[in-house]
Parts: C-alpha cells; structure tokens; sequence
C-alpha cells in the first residue's frame, strides 16, 4: 500500500476539502479550489451578490446567486466559455466543492446548477438595471481593492476583461 499522503493545502472557505498530490485522477479542474480560496479571501462575489436583486420566489431557490456568479464566472475563468459547459461541470468534484457556498463535504454530492439556470443567472442580471450597476460597481470596487491591497506605486491599475459574460 502506499504511504500516507500529507495535505498541500487545506482552503479556508471549506475545511473538509484536503487537497493531496496522489496519483489518482479525479479532476482536471483542480485549480478551481485555488481559485475559489482567493475569492473567498476577497470576499468579492459575495459583496456582489448580496446587493442583487433577485425576483424568483425564494421558497423554490436551490441555487443562490452568490452560487450562481461563482459557478459562471469560475467556469470562464477555467477556459469553459459556453454556458453549455455548465451540464459538465456539474459532475467535477473540484468544481462543486468551490462553487457551493455551503461548508462540510456533502457538497462533492450535490449537482450544481444547470445550463437553464445559468441562463436565467443572466436574465436576473440583466433584466433589472440596478442589478447591471451593482455588478459594474462589484467588479470595479474588487478592483479598486486590489489595488489599494497591492501597496503604493506596486499596481496602478487593472483590466477586467469579461467578452463571454453575455452582458
């Protein structure tokens, strides 16, 4: 048998997730929980979340919108553009575990939200103009954050390049 592997990381936002280097494959997408740890230090979509305005009734909602962003926004950053790539993603591990919001380990076996649901992210988005201003505000407030974070003179500005975010 092999030899007990020790944890390379262990992210704040959800203590059950171990990461190892073993020699098992079980996604390609691992760098999503890197990814997600940074958000969740940042705080950034959730601040952005918090101030959308959501019109579904939320006695249905399995899906939250800070969920939602997250998912979207982890799978372009991931190279996975067409929200067609939502129905795969749902079965990664790795992607699940940094897309939900919800601590423990019971969130390697739920399914994340579909391609309809991304889709109707958007309508959320975009059907309501105080939600397209609170997510221009979201994207240049982290940015102003980084900045500052950054120290003086260390960056003096940033890019946020979002094409294939549908808006």
């Amino acid at each position: 048998m092999g030899e007990a592997q020790a944890n390379l990381f262990e992210p704040e936002f959800n203590r059950a997730i171990k990461v190892q280097a073993t020699d098992q494959r079980l996604t390609s997408n691992a760098g999503v929980i890197l990814l997600r740890e940074a958000e969740h230090r940042l705080g950034w979509i959730d601040s952005i979340a918090r101030d959308i305005s959501d019109p579904r009734d939320q006695e249905y909602v399995r899906y939250h919108i800070d969920e939602l962003l997250r998912g979207r926004i982890f799978a372009m950053a991931l190279g996975y553009s067409a929200q067609d790539d939502a129905d795969r993603l749902t079965h990664d591990p790795a992607f699940r575990s940094a897309v939900w919001n919800r601590s423990g380990d019971q969130v390697v076996s739920e399914r994340l939200a579909s391609q309809p649901t991304q889709s109707r992210l958007i309508r959320i988005l975009t059907g309501h103009t105080p939600n397209l201003e609170t997510l221009r505000n979201g994207l240049a407030s982290g940015i102003e954050r980084h900045v500052l974070a950054s120290g003086k003179g260390r960056v003096r500005h940033a890019t946020v390049d979002i094409d294939s975010f549908p808006i």
